[in-house]
């Protein structure tokens, strides 16, 4: 359990490693080289909680970095919500969402238990192994937000304001679910896999080290 928590924790900062490190350019050094020494921590820590606090550490730094990649202040992350969200915290919450269904849906149709977890706790009334294969995909759909964004295929009045907070109009919805079903369905070259073949591989490796 504790050598899976680590890879899961360590794979996710490794993505964002590449990110960051494509994205800043040098500007960016410092905080990939931050990455490697939390992921360095992440494999000698003795255990699975030792392992998530590192990994919730540096989840909180790569939200405040997140910034450095976005054009427009306005979508400036400031503080990670799930009530009341904010533009960009409203598009962090619509395509985990989005990314939590889809993994859902493929554990479930291998026959694996989506509740038993490695990194996040099988103890909580969650999918918590549908969280674990979340977070290795997470820094690939954070470069999706980042591109609608400073591309301006999502604006700032692609949103409705209310006291219950910043929510996307039906048509913005629209755009953005054709942005993510393009996302996860395109190969980079003709060589490679799709986000959605990488996803049913993932859960597939799971289902057999079980079976094994």
């Amino acid at each position: 359990c504790l050598s899976i928590a680590k890879e899961i924790a360590a794979r996710k900062l490794e993505n964002y490693r590449f990110l960051f490190k494509q994205k800043s350019g040098t500007g960016g050094s410092d905080f990939v080289r931050e990455l490697d020494e939390m992921t360095g921590a992440v494999h000698h820590a003795g255990n699975v909680s030792g392992v998530r606090g590192v990994e919730g550490q540096a989840a909180r730094k790569i939200y405040r970095q997140l910034n450095d990649l976005i054009k427009f202040p306005v979508f400036h992350l400031r503080k990670r919500s799930r009530h009341q969200p904010d533009r960009i915290n409203s598009l962090l919450n619509f395509s985990s969402y989005l990314l939590f269904s889809r993994i859902n849906a493929t554990v479930r149709a291998l026959g694996l238990n989506p509740y038993l977890g490695f990194l996040h706790s099988p103890g909580n009334k969650y999918e918590s192994l549908v969280c674990d294969i979340q977070e290795l995909f997470r820094a690939h759909i954070h470069r999706l937000i980042l591109r609608c964004i400073n591309l301006q295929i999502i604006k700032e009045d692609d949103f409705t304001e209310s006291k219950n907070g910043c929510y996307l109009t039906r048509e913005a919805v629209k755009k953005f679910l054709n942005q993510f079903e393009r996302e996860i369905a395109q190969k980079p070259n003709k060589h490679s896999l799709s986000l959605k073949q990488h996803i049913y591989i993932q859960a597939t490796v799971i289902k057999n080290w079980v079976l094994e």
